[in-house]
């Protein structure tokens, strides 16, 4: 729960109220506290009953899909919340499947034909859905990403090992194939889609970071200065998520330029990856004492959260590879190992922002027959919050039984209490 805190201290034998307003003015500036955002975490584990190992790598409200191990064999998977929602997208005569993108409930991924080629996936919930995307001209292609009727990825028209990524976009079919791979590139591949834009890397003089809207005249070159090498994961209608390596790769995050790159590796981490963006927050993961954590962040470096920690002593190593955020909830999907098992299992984490409580001010105050009375006032944004108060900041917190005052945009509350020392809060609901 979030709070919004203000000191209000009496000064001994004040008898007018003159003494008393300047006395708790300079008080509340000194000791009033920051708020912080408190999150709500919790999670599921969206393992199906039978499979050994899950993934889950993209999330769109309350859809999911990614990959469980079905029969021996890899299948892409679509769950709605929980792991009894499993819902098996295989298709008949592939020799394995994963799905990497969801929008508009189509489901993106690839298919492998003989163990040997993989085939660019959509499917619409289910395996009969099936719709091939793979370019006649092209061997290899998989649709990493998918946003509304796009789906993006990479096509190859190479021999394995010597596969050349080309940056790809389809709208629904493989006639609609479009190629984004800039010229000059030595390959370049598109990891996300949102609306009319794209994000993933091109080749040009090792790894950058890339965007583009749609065709490959309009590619950009996200590469920070001073990086050896730079991707873009993830992106939303306003940002894009990855990476770029400094000394270890730092997870970035960008808002269409450049110039515009923001570092938000955590202190203490060896290394970090910005997977997804929602366009407020941010999810990948981050290295710390040799242990891969999932992240969040929400737009800094200091705004880290670890979500691993949420999993408790069960799980251990966990990425988040996506992330969904509907008002003040978030929804996140990526994996964690089971420590009991050592395999990793499909994770949906649940992220509750409590509502900011607005500002404490403290609008009047006097000493009277011994009684310190205070008016304070705060605006009314429509958050839910509770007026405490305490002796001491080290005891508990006390509901205030006070009339509350709304007048258009902001609230009042007049206190009295014989207390020499005493403070309030808001505490958000």
């Amino acid at each position: 729960m979030e709070t919004s805190v203000v000191s209000r201290r009496a000064p001994a034998r004040t008898k007018t109220s003159a003494g008393v307003i300047p006395a708790l003015t300079a008080l509340s500036a000194a000791l009033s506290l920051p708020v912080s955002a408190q999150l709500q975490i919790t999670f599921v584990d969206l393992n199906p009953a039978g499979s050994i190992e899950s993934r889950a790598r993209a999330v769109d409200g309350a859809w999911q899909v990614g990959t469980a191990s079905v029969g021996g064999g890899t299948h892409a998977a679509r769950w709605s919340g929980s792991a009894g929602s499993f819902v098996d997208l295989h298709p008949a005569g592939a020799s394995s499947s994963e799905a990497f993108g969801l929008g508009d409930a189509r489901q993106s991924g690839y298919v492998m034909i003989d163990n040997t080629t993989s085939h660019a996936a959509l499917w619409s919930g289910t395996p009969s859905s099936f719709v091939d995307l793979n370019p006649r001209a092209r061997r290899y292609s998989v649709a990493c990403a998918a946003d509304g009727p796009r789906q993006a990825g990479w096509t190859s028209a190479g021999s394995w090992p010597d596969i050349y990524y080309r940056a790809a976009l389809w709208s629904g079919s493989a006639d609609s194939w479009v190629e984004l791979h800039p010229p000059g590139a030595a390959s370049s591949a598109v990891y996300g889609v949102c609306g009319s834009r794209q994000a993933g890397y091109a080749s040009t003089n090792g790894y950058h970071a890339a965007l583009w809207s749609g065709t490959a005249e309009s590619f950009v070159d996200l590469h920070p200065a001073g990086a050896s090498a730079s991707e873009a994961l993830g992106l939303s209608r306003t940002q894009q998520s990855g990476y770029a390596a400094f000394e270890g790769r730092h997870a970035a995050l960008w808002s269409g330029t450049a110039a515009s790159f923001v570092d938000l590796h955590p202190a203490g981490a060896s290394d970090s990856i910005a997977s997804a963006t929602s366009g407020s927050h941010q999810v990948g993961r981050a290295m710390l004492n040799g242990v891969w954590h999932a992240a969040l962040w929400s737009g800094t470096a200091a705004s880290f959260v670890d979500l691993g920690q949420a999993l408790g002593d069960r799980y251990g190593t966990s990425e988040a590879l996506s992330i969904w955020t509907g008002g003040a909830t978030s929804f996140v999907a990526g994996y964690a190992q089971q420590v009991s098992s050592a395999q990793m299992h499909a994770i949906l984490w649940t992220v509750i922002e409590s509502p900011t409580p607005p500002r404490l001010e403290l609008a009047h105050a006097e000493s009277a027959g011994g009684m310190l009375v205070v008016t304070l006032t705060w605006t009314n944004h429509n958050t839910p919050c509770v007026l405490e108060s305490t002796a001491k900041l080290t005891g508990g917190w006390n509901t205030v039984s006070a009339p509350l005052t709304t007048n258009a945009n902001w609230i009042l509350s007049t206190v009295t209490n014989a207390a020499s020392a005493q403070f309030f809060r808001l505490r958000g609901t």
